[in-house]
């Protein structure tokens, strides 16, 4: 992994380069907003650097998406009773209070046994 910076409107954009055996490059934002970028070994750091500024619009566009995911994530909380969805079906969120930690999908139920909730 190489880490490299282009310069767009006076403004530093760092990436994280990987080197492999491809024949594209892709673009992808990891969930720390970093810009990750895969590439041919034999793909010189300067075409590099021409595509990644001429994909500056939705990789800006594309970072601000991952943060509001991010930020949908952290305020995420279910109850007991909750509707929840999992690969396109809906289901009954049921909390499980025993000395387990895990989740199951059982008869059209989510069950999520949490150790914490356990009572001393």
């Amino acid at each position: 992994m190489e880490k490299d910076y282009v310069i767009y409107q006076n403004e530093k954009i760092e990436y994280y380069l990987y080197r492999k055996n491809i024949k594209n490059i892709h673009i992808r934002i990891d969930t720390e907003l970093r810009i990750i970028i895969s590439a041919s070994k034999r793909t010189s750091l300067e075409e590099i650097r021409k595509i990644i500024l001429g994909k500056i619009v939705w990789i800006k566009k594309a970072q601000k998406k991952v943060e509001k995911r991010n930020r949908q994530k952290e305020n995420l909380n279910f109850e007991d009773g909750d509707r929840v969805y999992f690969l396109g079906k809906q289901y009954v969120f049921k909390i499980i209070n025993d000395m387990k930690n895990y989740i199951e999908l059982n008869n059209g139920n989510v069950g999520a046994h949490d150790c914490a909730r356990v009572q001393s």
